[in-house]
């Protein structure tokens, strides 16, 4: 899956996706979407497995980003990124 197709999937499954830059991520950005508290990230993932589901997404393609996801609180909520997706930086 590659880093569009990641932000591609979190937009289908109705969350306001964007690029993110997270912790030793040293500039480069990937997929992310923000949820209010940690308690929300389990629904979050029933909602991508959904919409995976819906798009035909491979099974261990979504494996992967899900296993790979990562997380930073931001005081007002809490981020899920997808750092191994990083976009190509434009030159």
């Amino acid at each position: 899956m590659t880093p569009e197709e990641l932000l591609n999937l979190l937009e289908t499954a109705s969350f306001n996706a964007r690029k993110y830059s997270g912790r030793r991520m040293y500039g480069k950005d990937c997929p992310a979407f923000t949820v209010e508290s940690d308690g929300e990230i389990m629904l979050a993932t029933l909602d991508i497995v959904r919409a995976a589901d819906e798009m035909g997404v491979p099974n261990d393609q979504l494996h992967e980003a899900l296993r790979n996801a990562t997380t930073d609180s931001m005081g007002k909520g809490v981020v899920v990124y997808f750092p191994r997706y990083t976009f190509e930086v434009a030159r």
